[in-house]
C-alpha cells in the first residue's frame, strides 16, 4: 500500500517536470527569442506566457472540482506533448527552409507555445502535488510526501541546469522533442497506472486499478500463510 503509490507519484513527478515547464519558466525571454525569432518581441511574449500560466492555474482550481483528476491528467498530458511535437517540427522545418518570418507558420509556433504552457500548467505539472494526500496511506504519508517532494525538486533542478546545454547541443527543436517525449511517456504512464481518486476514500483508491493487483497479491499471500 506504500511502494506502489510511491512509484506512481515519483514517475509522475519526474515525467511532468521533464515536460520542460521549469525550463520555460526560468529561461522565458531567451527561449522566446530562439523559438519565435526576431519578428516577435520576446519580452511581450514572456508577459503573455505569464498571463497564460496565471489563467491556467485558475482554471486548474476550477477543473479539479468539476472533473476527475485522472481525466484532467490525461487531457493535460495530451495538451502538453502534442504542442511540443508540433513546436519541434515547426522549428525544424522553418530552420531548414528559412520560413521563420512567414506569418502563418509564426502563428503555428505561437499557438503551440501557448497551448503547451496552458495545458502543462493546468493539468500535467500541478496534479502530482494534489495526489500526495490521496494516494499515500495515512500512516506513511509524511515520509512518502517528503521523498516525493525531494525527487520532484531534484527533477526541477536537473531540468533547469541542463536547459542551456540542451538548447546549445540539441538546438531548440531537439530540446522540445525531448520534453515532448517525456510528457508522452508520462501520459501513457498515467493512462496505464494512475487510479481515479475523485469522490473515493483511501480504501476505495487502494481497491481500484493497478493498486488492486498489489493488494490482491498481499491477500493471497496472507491466505496461504493461514492455510
Amino acid at each position: 500500500e506504500f511502494v506502489k503509490p510511491m512509484v506512481i507519484l515519483i514517475v509522475f513527478f519526474i515525467t511532468s517536470q521533464w515536460a520542460g515547464v521549469s525550463a520555460v519558466n526560468f529561461y522565458s525571454v531567451t527561449l522566446m527569442k530562439q523559438t519565435l525569432g526576431d519578428s516577435v518581441n520576446e519580452y511581450l511574449a514572456t508577459i503573455i506566457m505569464d498571463l497564460i500560466r496565471l489563467i491556467a492555474s485558475i482554471a486548474a482550481c476550477v477543473l479539479l472540482k468539476r472533473i476527475s483528476k485522472r481525466i484532467l491528467a490525461l487531457i493535460g498530458g495530451l495538451g502538453t506533448f502534442i504542442p511540443l511535437f508540433i513546436l519541434s517540427g515547426y522549428l525544424y522545418f522553418t530552420k531548414i527552409y528559412d520560413l521563420k518570418n512567414t506569418p502563418a507558420l509564426l502563428a503555428v509556433g505561437l499557438t503551440s507555445m501557448i497551448a503547451y504552457v496552458f495545458f502543462v500548467t493546468a493539468g500535467f505539472v500541478t496534479l502530482p502535488w494534489n495526489l500526495l494526500g490521496e494516494l499515500l496511506p495515512l500512516a506513511k504519508r509524511s515520509t512518502g510526501s517528503a521523498i516525493a517532494s525531494f525527487i520532484a525538486y531534484m527533477a526541477v533542478f536537473s531540468v533547469v541546469k541542463t536547459t542551456p546545454e540542451m538548447f546549445q547541443n540539441l538546438k531548440p527543436e531537439g530540446a522540445f522533442l525531448v520534453y515532448g517525449g517525456m510528457s508522452f511517456l508520462g501520459t501513457v504512464f498515467v493512462y496505464t497506472c494512475l487510479p481515479e481518486t475523485r469522490g473515493k476514500t483511501l480504501n476505495d483508491i487502494e481497491d481500484s486499478g493497478p493498486l488492486l493487483i498489489v493488494k490482491l497479491k498481499q491477500t493471497n499471500n496472507d491466505v496461504k500463510k493461514d492455510l
